[in-house]
């Protein structure tokens, strides 16, 4: 089974689209394509990790020995909503624990099945869970939720249109909520978050500021310091997550008057977009403010860098590949860039760091920086800084221009620590 992804021409516009497919790249069900495509959000990064979980809810079913005794070995999903029997308490258990562990190659020394006996079996298996690591809540939680979206979809998609048997309703019912309880309390988490956990140590934040400096003897680059400065700087300087700044295109960024913002835009059908892997923007459209100087060196690296690809004319986004091993030079920068970018970055300064972790520390300085206002008021700035959609208490119209000009202050007074951090002692 394999996650592949495709670009379908729909009129002058291409539409990206992934599938589950088996070794002769067939997709192994109608219903995954049409789960994958059209039931979950339409962002390009959200359906490929859809996609990935899916794969492991369904590769982990099939080594799962039913409950009823008069089955094969390994459940069918899809055939068990057909019959509109879904999975029994105990199987969404042992499905909801082989959630917590990470995917591991097979082995040469592995035994068939056929010539296990069932102790045998249960033997094997429990040895290797044992064996294997765990991965983090949010991936175990992460693959349940989907596990429980696909189970939701098949219902509604085999049964929802008809007078549904109880029976059956109940043995959906019971599904959803044996599997639900298993990311209880993780649903509880979300509703209090702590960055405590990803929180950046100031000796590294500061070390990260220095090196990423074009001028600094330690910057671990040795070609495109240029456009990696820059990105690292505006997921720094804005909190915004790395698919916001792969999609950022010259027309978003205010170089003009008081060029001091970039606009980030939601446009999971972007036709202008010819990435296969398109970068995706969850929150809603909004401005972020951006410190001049950066701005400038924003429009330098356009008109005096990004100028010398002849590809780079075919489109507007700002970022784009620098090296032609593939044929590449002047296509729009993909996410995988941005992640090598962070890589690098992470060997430099001896400490894992990525986007995301950038995303954190941007809400921890701006914690800091709104420690003496009232938890409302910080609030409001950092749900409208980070584009995050407003609650029925949240601010309206009116003072969301308000909220504007405040954080444009704050964010002024949190570039003062990136600009000291590049000054070097004479």
């Amino acid at each position: 089974m394999i996650v592949k992804r495709y670009n379908v021409k729909k009129g002058s516009e291409y539409r990206n689209r992934i599938s589950l497919v088996d070794k002769n790249s067939i997709p192994i069900s109608p219903y995954t394509v049409i789960f994958l495509n059209k039931w979950i959000p339409q962002e390009s990064a959200s359906k490929k990790r859809k996609a990935e979980e899916l794969k492991f809810i369904l590769r982990e079913l099939e080594k799962i020995r039913p409950d009823n005794p008069n089955e094969t070995f390994g459940i069918d999903l899809i055939d068990r909503a057909l019959r509109g029997e879904f999975l029994t308490k105990s199987e969404c258990r042992q499905l909801a624990d082989a959630c917590r562990y990470k995917v591991k190659k097979v082995a040469n020394n592995v035994v068939p099945i056929e010539s296990l006996s069932s102790p045998a079996l249960r033997n094997a298996i429990h040895s290797a869970k044992i064996s294997n690591e765990t991965v983090r809540n949010e991936t175990k939680d992460g693959r349940i939720r989907t596990a429980v979206s696909f189970i939701e979809f098949l219902f509604e998609e085999l049964h929802g249109q008809y007078r549904t048997p109880d029976h059956v309703k109940l043995n959906y019912l019971t599904t959803k909520q044996e599997l639900e309880l298993a990311i209880k309390d993780k649903i509880k988490k979300i509703e209090n978050p702590s960055f405590e956990e990803s929180k950046i140590p100031a000796p590294i934040y500061l070390h990260l500021l220095e090196i990423i400096q074009l001028d600094s003897e330690k910057n671990p680059f040795k070609q495109s310091k240029h456009r990696n400065s820059l990105i690292v700087q505006l997921i720094l300087e804005t909190g915004e997550r790395r698919g916001a700044i792969s999609k950022l295109k010259i027309s978003d960024c205010k170089f003009e008057g008081t060029g001091d913002q970039i606009r980030i835009t939601k446009t999971p059908d972007d036709p202008t977009d010819r990435r296969i892997n398109k970068p995706a923007q969850k929150t809603k459209p909004h401005s972020a403010y951006v410190d001049p100087e950066i701005m400038k060196s924003l429009d330098e690296y356009v008109k005096n860098e990004r100028s010398k690809y002849e590809k780079a004319e075919l489109h507007e986004f700002v970022f784009i590949a620098e090296h032609d091993s593939k044929g590449t030079a002047g296509e729009p920068l993909n996410v995988k860039g941005v992640n090598e970018i962070f890589k690098t970055l992470s060997k430099a300064l001896d400490f894992h760091i990525n986007p995301h972790l950038g995303r954190h520390k941007w809400n921890e300085v701006f914690s800091d920086l709104t420690k003496d206002m009232s938890d409302e008021e910080a609030d409001k700035l950092r749900r409208y800084a980070m584009g995050w959609s407003k609650t029925s208490e949240m601010v309206d119209v009116y003072n969301k221009f308000k909220h504007s000009v405040e954080i444009r202050e704050i964010q002024r007074s949190r570039q003062k620590e990136i600009v000291s951090a590049g000054i070097k002692d004479e």
